[in-house]
């Protein structure tokens, strides 16, 4: 990871559960269940304990907050109880306790924990907040943005901690990563309220903008965003490509945002399915992927779509 600076390198721990999580995604994909009970249940319990060290319990609430964290954003300062970062820490307890790794202590502690992490929400605006600080910057100036050019080579980058102002998907990013988790009104409240703030100063941001915006039937935002993140190297989109090289996450990124959100596949409990969200510009969309260890063919139109084990 490049983190240059100390507040991201320090404070972005959320990226242990990422690690978690993509272990537990990899497991579930490929029906690896050796995997899982071997060296990824060692690897849950032990982050999981990281995280009860992390977190702090606060009494008067009954509730376990993080502290001077930051979330994929890495805009904003060093927060409170950032959503993502919370949400991915309670994920990753609750893969340790599926495991056989835990003493008795440590299962209560980590049961505890799991039922009292901080997750910020607003009924009244059906909204998860991205942190306990986010709404109380300034706002960014209505000119600040007005190139792809990423804003930190204009302005100061601690002036940029402290505006109203998101580098990249932070919410947005978790609506697509717990699919299930969140209803339609959620998913929308969140890009509708997150989207016009968000400066999109790093190469990750545009596909899962296009992605969760081809799941909202948004179909001018989704076209939009995946056209950059397509052609983000090739037309050079934010005037860093040759200095920086290809940036082939970015690339993964498209991918995800054609796969997870125009054909919406998605594989969970041992299964894989497919509801498709295409665009009128795109007609069909055909595809292999390999599902626990055999490899399928789908196919996706604007009707529905269908999924073909090969031999």
């Amino acid at each position: 990871e490049q983190c240059e600076s100390w507040d991201i390198g320090l404070c972005e721990v959320h990226i242990t559960a990422d690690v978690a999580y993509a272990m537990q995604r990899y497991a579930e994909v490929a029906g690896d269940a050796a995997f899982e009970a071997q060296t990824a249940a060692e690897v849950y319990a032990e982050t999981a304990r990281y995280w009860l060290s992390r977190l702090t319990y606060e009494p008067a609430k009954d509730q376990y907050s993080s502290f001077f964290v930051k979330g994929p954003d890495e805009y904003c300062g060093a927060a409170v109880n950032n959503t993502f970062t919370n949400y991915m820490a309670r994920n990753n307890i609750r893969l340790a306790l599926a495991t056989d790794r835990l003493t008795q202590a440590e299962r209560q502690a980590m049961e505890h924990a799991q039922a009292r992490i901080a997750l910020l929400y607003d009924p009244a605006r059906t909204l998860y907040l991205q942190d306990e600080t986010l709404e109380r910057l300034e706002p960014l100036p209505a000119a600040a943005k007005d190139t792809d050019e990423p804003s930190y080579k204009r302005y100061c980058f601690d002036r940029m901690q402290r505006y109203r102002a998101l580098k990249q998907a932070d919410l947005v990013l978790l609506m697509l990563l717990f699919p299930g988790d969140f209803t339609p009104a959620q998913q929308r409240a969140v890009f509708e309220t997150y989207e016009p703030i968000t400066l999109h100063d790093s190469t990750l941001s545009y596909g899962p903008h296009a992605q969760l915006a081809l799941r909202l039937g948004l179909w001018q935002k989704a076209e939009d965003y995946l056209r950059k993140a397509v052609y983000l190297d090739l037309d050079d989109v934010m005037s860093n490509t040759g200095h920086e090289g290809l940036h082939m996450a970015a690339l993964g990124a498209a991918w995800q945002a054609v796969v997870f959100g125009a054909v919406g596949l998605w594989a969970d409990g041992g299964r894989i399915a497919a509801e498709p969200m295409l665009p009128p510009s795109i007609r069909r969309v055909k595809l292999h992927v390999y599902h626990r260890g055999k490899r399928c063919a789908v196919e996706a139109t604007q009707a529905g779509a269908t999924i073909r084990e090969e031999a």
